[in-house]
């Protein structure tokens, strides 16, 4: 048996023991720190230089053999490990406005320089901004909005759902001394901006969380200026990440996300791995695209240019991980879809 056989033989017995264990009490941690756990190591090899498989079969197999452990003693699966919450259906709303707004000043701008390094690497510095009127679609903490601001964007506007994440934006804007900026509750499918408004419009790994994908498409490209740029990031299809992220999430259908979240804290996990956990296992739609269906539904509201988006650093780059060893295996062929666009 080679090591992916290995791998998704041990996959589907973590599986099984997963949905085996009760969804409340001390049951509800050991699946919550399996999760987290596992996941740790998967994000080990993002970079797709190493042979994924071995390290997770042998993180699941250990995983596998805690759980046999817990059910050999039943009598500790009892609700006074946690205190459970009533269940309810968790909005992409719901979740980001828990998930953005839990970071600090200091790790809101360690991620903003990173977007600072992503508009770079793509030539879109303060030459580029200066003077125009800029999108971020679906802007969370408003972190885009805020880079174009810094860049010297004459205007440059956030809408978000999240009354929360809205509110944390003008927190960051005010505390960056920026007065060009400004954010707004809307939502990314429904915008109340006139046709052709924008210069530049961003839309970085929101509308892959929306029930209508191609409605939010359109609705970017409406308010886009002819001439204008679009930045689009979706996720891609294939790959034993979001793989292994979906039957996270399955695992962990029946604990609730505020539940989830308790538990995470009390064992101090840091900032940006509780944002991941939340965004990767936690969110209530996530699609998956590959360039050709993008491309098709672009194509129906308007004639475009366009190239793939560099990253900040190699392995941040589609290119540079499709090149590795492992990258086609871990993120699928064609990786994640990260597009700019200029509209004709």
């Amino acid at each position: 048996m080679n090591d992916k056989d290995k791998f998704y033989g041990a996959l589907v017995e973590w599986k099984k023991k997963m949905d085996s264990i009760s969804d409340s009490g001390a049951g509800a941690y050991l699946k919550v720190l399996n999760v987290a756990v596992i996941s740790q190591h998967l994000h080990e090899f993002e970079s797709g230089k190493r042979n994924p498989y071995t390290t997770l079969t042998d993180a699941l197999l250990k995983q596998s053999e805690n759980m046999a452990l817990f059910l050999a003693y039943p009598i500790f699966d009892n609700r006074s490990f946690a205190d459970m919450d009533e269940e309810h259906t968790l909005s992409v709303k719901e979740l980001y406005e828990t998930a953005w707004t839990s970071y600090s000043e200091k790790t809101y701008d360690e991620s903003l320089v990173l977007i600072h390094k992503r508009l770079a690497a793509n030539g879109m510095d303060a030459y580029f901004f200066k003077g125009k009127r800029c999108l971020d679609g679906g802007c969370g903490t408003g972190r885009f909005a805020i880079a174009m601001a810094q860049l010297g964007a004459a205007e440059s506007v956030g809408v978000d759902i999240g009354t929360r994440s809205i509110f944390f934006a003008d927190k960051q804007k005010k505390r960056l001394g920026l007065n060009n900026v400004s954010f707004r509750e809307m939502s990314v499918d429904r915008m109340d901006f006139e046709d052709n408004y924008f210069d530049v419009v961003i839309s970085n790994g929101v509308l892959h969380h929306i029930e209508n994908t191609e409605k939010g498409l359109s609705e970017h490209l409406r308010v886009l200026k002819h001439g204008g740029s679009f930045w689009l990031y979706l996720y891609g299809k294939g790959g034993i990440f979001w793989e292994m992220y979906d039957i996270f999430k399955d695992a962990l259908k029946n604990v609730s996300y505020s539940t989830a979240t308790r538990i995470l804290r009390q064992f101090h996990l840091r900032e940006n791995k509780f944002y991941l956990f939340s965004d990767n296992v936690y969110v209530p739609i996530r699609k998956y695209y590959d360039y050709s269906e993008v491309h098709a539904m672009l194509s129906r509201y308007c004639k475009y240019e366009h190239h793939v988006l560099k990253g900040a650093t190699g392995d941040d780059d589609v290119k540079d991980l499709l090149s590795q060893p492992y990258g086609k295996e871990f993120w699928g062929d064609e990786g994640e879809v990260r597009l700019s666009l200029v509209k004709k």
